[in-house]
């Protein structure tokens, strides 16, 4: 029948004749009898939703609808067609129901509910074994979600909440139900898999209640809005975040993805999120919470580029790595040791190598991005100079001698309008400038209005003292402005072993004097190693670049 093959036929009726003699007006194959619908039969009436008598080996459930009431969708009479009785004891045509729920869809967008699939009397989710084909999609979610909740349960040690464990709680041993009632979940912008996103109170806020944007709702697998500082995906549970108004460790998580601090979090954080109310500046005198590298001060503001991780609890707690699992070590990473990697503070910090067309500039608020650079008509580079001797992190490794690998990355993109060329290269030197390795992408095509990344891992190399970053971007059309391709998120960093191989390098702090003066004037060559002049960093590099930048 049609429960079985999954398909929208006509309901069957039952039929049976029970023992009080009148027909069940349930659905044919079901475990326990609807009953019927005689009135003054006292064999059907209610008793808690619980079977009242038998009927051979088949038990009777009974509820307090009559026949001539109304099916809430197709307002006909109950009797007039196979009825399906809920957990929560209400009674639908079976039929109506199960065409009404095939075309339930979750609005991705908010907090995750399921009142779309609930019972149109009370709410509660439509619980019938009849109806779990056509629930099915919705049943996963809420299976996951219940997962989710308790999770979270053994975090806030909810079971000894006073709404749960109290005398007369409300949800008295009831902490699952506690829990979706008080907490929000959503789906997550990236993967689709549902998150827990913070309290309930937050999101019954008109503001809270509006669609969240795809980069806003993202689980912690998921989010690298705020730097990774492990490359294992199991420790983003983990982190522990900046808030994002304020120089203050965040103690909620709101909205699905706004990480906040207690007094943020009471004290006008609606105001704080639109934007109406000013967020706290960081004061470098007072703010004693680490910084990107090469970061002047901290962004506060409701955008998410404010987001920012602090540290890794997972490593901190654990720097041995003392797992049996290899796989549970940490591969940790230094900060990016660029400076002003996304134009956030103009062209400082890179030395402009050639500057073709109207050169570099810098775009606001463009491409999703708080800032980016953009080249122009024809060839526009740029370099910027690491010396490995001055970060305080890396440094433990390599002043060991010890090798170590290290990453460049960048994204790119053109606009809709022009067509646009990017390319990057990167070289490691020694402390007599010599170049020990290089790499060289292509000149590769960038996306139209979609950024794209391209990265290189060095491979531990011994006696590398520098690293040059080097890249550019064009337009292919030569016209005259800003057309070139949009660059962003440039980086580089060193990545070290396991935890056990540096536990103390952790909680090592970055040297900002040393790394500030020698991004800023990178041709103060005092900085770097007194064989590294800029004119061997020139003339090493150039031989590798002469034909690259055309």
């Amino acid at each position: 029948v049609w429960w079985r093959g999954g398909e929208m036929d006509e309901v069957a009726e039952c039929g049976q004749v029970l023992p009080c003699g009148h027909k069940c007006c349930g659905v044919a194959g079901e475990q326990n009898h609807f009953g019927c619908f005689e009135d003054g039969c006292d064999f059907c009436l209610l008793t808690d939703g619980k079977p009242v008598s038998e009927c051979g080996e088949v038990g009777v459930v009974s509820g307090f609808q009559s026949g001539s009431d109304e099916c809430g969708i197709c307002l006909e009479e109950l009797r007039d067609a196979p009825c399906l009785r809920l957990a929560c004891s209400h009674v639908w045509h079976a039929d109506c129901l199960r065409q009404q729920l095939q075309f339930v869809k979750m609005d991705r967008s908010k907090r995750i509910s399921f009142t779309g699939s609930g019972c149109g009397v009370c709410q509660r989710l439509c619980e019938h074994p009849l109806l779990e084909d056509v629930l099915a999609p919705v049943l996963g979610v809420k299976r996951k979600v219940e997962a989710l909740a308790w999770e979270q349960i053994k975090v806030d040690n909810l079971e000894q909440n006073e709404s749960v464990a109290g005398a007369d709680a409300p949800y008295k041993g009831k902490p699952l139900e506690y829990a979706l009632h008080s907490y929000t979940f959503y789906f997550c912008g990236q993967c689709d898999e549902p998150f827990f996103g913070g309290a309930a109170a937050c999101a019954e806020t008109v503001s809270g209640e509006r669609e969240i944007a795809p980069s806003e709702r993202v689980c912690s697998s998921c989010d690298a809005r705020g730097g990774a500082p492990c490359d294992l995906v199991d420790h983003r549970k983990a982190y522990i975040w900046k808030c994002r108004f304020c120089c203050s460790i965040a103690t909620f998580v709101c909205y699905g993805g706004v990480h906040v601090c207690e007094a943020c979090h009471s004290d006008g954080m609606e105001q704080r999120m639109s934007g109406t109310r000013a967020c706290t500046p960081c004061d470098p005198s007072t703010c004693i919470l680490p910084r990107r590298h090469a970061q002047l001060l901290h962004e506060n503001g409701p955008g998410e580029h404010c987001e920012q991780v602090l540290v890794c609890s997972a490593c901190f707690s654990n720097p041995s790595g003392s797992s049996a699992s290899s796989q549970s070590r940490t591969r940790r990473c230094s900060p990016n040791l660029l400076r002003n990697n996304d134009g956030q503070h103009g062209l400082s910090g890179w030395q402009v190598v050639v500057n073709g067309g109207l050169g570099w500039a810098v775009e606001r608020d463009q491409g999703g991005t708080a800032s980016n650079f953009v080249s122009s008509s024809t060839w526009c580079v740029k370099r910027q100079v690491v010396d490995l001797k001055q970060v305080a992190r890396a440094g433990g490794a390599i002043d060991r001698g010890e090798a170590v690998e290290i990453e460049v990355s960048s994204q790119y993109m053109a606009r809709t309008d022009c067509e646009s060329v990017y390319a990057l290269r990167a070289f490691l030197l020694d402390s007599q400038g010599a170049v020990l390795d290089q790499f060289a992408s292509e000149v590769l095509p960038a996306p139209p209005d979609s950024w794209e990344t391209v990265s290189h891992m060095f491979e531990p190399r011994e006696g590398v003292v520098c690293v040059v970053f080097e890249h550019g971007g064009k337009d292919s059309r030569f016209w005259r402005g800003h057309y070139g391709s949009k660059v962003t998120s440039c980086c580089v960093r060193v990545v070290y072993g396991d935890t056990e191989s540096d536990p103390q390098s952790t909680n090592d702090a970055v040297d900002e004097s040393k790394v500030d003066e020698l991004r800023n004037a990178w041709l103060a060559t005092e900085a770097l190693p007194p064989q590294i002049t800029a004119s061997v960093i020139a003339s090493n590099v150039r031989r590798f670049t002469r034909s690259f930048f055309r």
